[in-house]
C-alpha cells in the first residue's frame, strides 16, 4: 500500500493511501502472485456473512453497482442502483443481502413480512459506520445515510446470509486506473473497506504506512490484530468485501 508522508492541511495533517505500488502499470506485482488485466466493467462476487457480528467494505464503485434484488418498482436487475453515488444505507441492505448464494428470486417474494422493506432487511438488526451513526431496522431508523466509498461499516445479522455485488471493482487494472485512494485525516479509530477483490497480506497492504510509524493496531472484525510493535500479524491476509479498524497517530501536524 504505497503511502505518502504526512502533509498540514485546514484539517491538521493527512496521511493519503493511493494505489498498491504508486503506478498505473495495469498489473500488480508481490511474491508469489500477478494480478493481470483480468477485470471488466461488469463483475459479480458473493461474500458470506455469518451469524451475529461482522465488518463489510465495498471493493465496487458505489456508482457502479446493479439492483442486487430487482426489488424497486421500475427497475430492473440491471439498473444501476444510484448513477451518483449517492447510497443510503437502507437502499444497499434491501438490495444486496441475500439469503442464499445463488439466490435469484427477490427474497421480499418468499419473505411477505418483509415486503415493506424489501429484501433481508429486517434480518440485519443493526448497521454502524465508524463514528458508532446507526441504522436500526427494528425502528425503522437510518442515522447512517448515503455511504462513504473508502468507509467500512459494521453489522449485526440475525442468520447466516451472502452479500451479493455486481459492478465495476475500485483496482480496475483494465481502465489503468488508480486502484485505491484512502485519506485518513485524524488520530484514533477508523474504519476502512479494504477496496481488493483479491487477498493480501495484511502486513504487507499497510508496510509503508507501518514505516511512517502511523499504525498503532489494525483488527478484523474477530478481534484478530496485527501489532506493528511486536511485529505481530494475527490477521493474516486482508479478504475481499470486508472491512478492518484501525488505530491511527502521528497524523497531527
Amino acid at each position: 500500500m504505497a503511502t505518502v508522508p504526512p502533509v498540514t492541511n485546514s484539517s491538521g495533517a493527512v496521511l493519503t493511501v493511493t494505489d498498491l505500488e504508486g503506478d498505473t502499470t495495469g498489473q500488480i506485482n508481490f511474491p508469489p502472485m500477478i494480478v493481470d488485466n483480468i477485470v471488466s466493467d461488469s463483475v459479480s462476487r458473493v461474500f458470506p456473512s455469518a451469524a451475529n457480528w461482522g465488518m463489510i467494505g465495498l471493493p465496487f464503485f458505489l456508482n457502479t453497482l446493479v439492483y442486487g434484488h430487482n426489488s424497486k418498482p421500475g427497475f430492473s436487475a440491471n439498473d444501476v442502483v444510484a448513477s451518483d453515488g449517492n447510497y443510503t444505507a437502507f437502499e444497499f441492505i434491501k438490495n444486496h443481502l441475500y439469503e442464499f448464494e445463488s439466490d435469484t428470486v427477490p427474497i421480499h417474494y418468499k419473505y411477505i413480512n418483509d415486503h415493506v422493506n424489501g429484501g433481508l432487511v429486517n434480518r440485519l438488526i443493526v448497521f454502524k459506520s465508524y463514528q458508532g451513526s446507526a441504522l436500526l431496522t427494528e425502528f425503522n431508523f437510518d442515522g447512517v445515510g448515503n455511504l462513504v466509498q473508502q468507509e467500512g461499516y459494521q453489522y449485526k445479522v440475525a442468520g447466516n446470509y451472502y452479500w451479493k455485488f455486481t459492478g465495476t471493482p475500485l483496482h480496475d487494472v483494465q481502465n489503468n486506473a488508480p486502484e485505491v485512494n484512502i485519506t485518513f485525516y485524524a488520530n484514533g479509530w477508523y474504519i476502512f473497506g479494504y477496496p481488493y477483490l483479491f487477498q493480501i497480506d495484511a502486513m504487507f497492504f499497510l508496510e509503508e504506512a507501518i514505516a511512517q510509524d502511523l499504525v498503532l493496531i489494525c483488527k478484523d472484525f474477530n478481534g484478530s490484530a496485527l501489532m506493528p510493535e511486536y511485529d505481530f500479524n494475527g490477521i493474516g491476509d486482508f479478504k475481499p468485501g470486508e472491512a478492518y479498524q484501525i488505530k491511527l497517530q502521528n497524523i497531527d501536524g
